[in-house]
């Protein structure tokens, strides 16, 4: 009987050191499965919020696919606006340019022609002149103590008065109602020329030395010529 009650006691402590052995694999058990449930829950709330970001994406690409496929946006069509304005501005001052360009050369054009045709006339009004000196200096010589009616300023008063009636001639072929400014200009270079040959004339009876008078012709021309301009 004694050792069948020791071996009870045996087997008992046995059970109850298998039993507790086994309790505590459970619980490690319990707690991992705690902490593996934890871990699932968070990988699920993870995933749900990377599904609603990827909804959100996906509804975001969708929204600019529909706005490219329509057209373009708001900035974008503001800024082609704006681009299109300034071209538009910029061609309009462009071509202004040119016709002002155009214009301006076109009177450069015709201010050179009056020009050249203001020499021609000024070279005429000399050739004129020396014809009309030659021809009074023997008249001078052999008549010195001319009469009281005659005077120096007879020779350049009828030169002058042909030069006014040729230009009269000329202006009254086109309109004689219209004076534009350019007309203007031409009548104060004729009437500068005409002073001018004037007085040269008066100097040509006063002085009968021929040298001076061409120095002081050329004189009036440079003087004719600065009026008139390029």
């Amino acid at each position: 009987m004694e050792c069948f009650n020791d071996l009870l006691l045996k087997l008992r402590e046995v059970h109850e050191r298998e039993l507790e052995g086994w309790q505590v694999k459970v619980q490690e058990l319990s707690n991992k499965k705690g902490c593996d449930t934890k871990r699932m829950e968070e990988l699920f709330t993870r995933n749900q919020q990377m599904k609603e970001q990827h909804r959100l994406l996906t509804e975001n690409i969708k929204i600019l696919e529909n706005r490219l496929r329509a057209g373009l946006c708001d900035r974008c069509t503001v800024t082609q606006e704006v681009a299109n304005r300034r071209q538009q501005e910029f061609e309009a001052s462009h071509i202004q340019s040119i016709q002002h360009i155009s214009l301006m050369v076109g009177e450069m054009t015709n201010l050179k022609k009056e020009n050249k045709r203001l020499r021609d006339e000024i070279r005429n009004f000399r050739a004129v002149l020396d014809d009309h000196s030659s021809n009074s200096s023997p008249i001078t010589e052999a008549k010195p103590n001319s009469s009281p009616d005659f005077s120096p300023s007879t020779g350049p008063e009828t030169f002058v008065n042909v030069a006014k009636s040729r230009a009269s001639n000329q202006q009254s072929d086109g309109d004689a109602g219209l004076k534009t400014e350019r007309d203007k200009r031409t009548e104060g270079v004729v009437q500068a020329s005409f002073n001018s040959i004037n007085i040269l004339e008066v100097r040509t009876w006063c002085n009968p030395c021929w040298r001076e008078e061409v120095s002081q012709t050329d004189i009036g021309d440079r003087k004719v010529d600065c009026c008139a301009g390029p």
